[in-house]
C-alpha cells in the first residue's frame, strides 16, 4: 500500500486553535500555563477554544 504524506494548510490569523486533553487534563494544577498559552496564541491573531477536558484534573 502506497500512502502519500499529506500536509495541512498553514494556519492563518483568525483561524482557531483548540486546547483539548482527551486522556485527562492537568489545568487544575497548572491553570496559569493554560491561560498563558491562550494569551500567546490570541496575541498572534488566532482564536482559541478551550474544551472542558483541558480544564479537568483527570480523564
Amino acid at each position: 500500500m502506497d500512502m502519500k504524506l499529506m500536509k495541512p494548510q498553514r494556519l492563518e490569523k483568525g483561524d482557531t486553535i483548540a486546547f483539548v486533553a482527551p486522556a485527562g487534563g492537568l489545568a487544575t494544577l497548572t491553570l496559569h500555563r493554560l491561560e498563558k498559552g491562550r494569551r500567546y496564541f490570541e496575541e498572534l491573531g488566532y482564536k482559541v477554544k478551550i474544551f472542558p477536558t483541558a480544564k479537568r484534573n483527570s480523564g
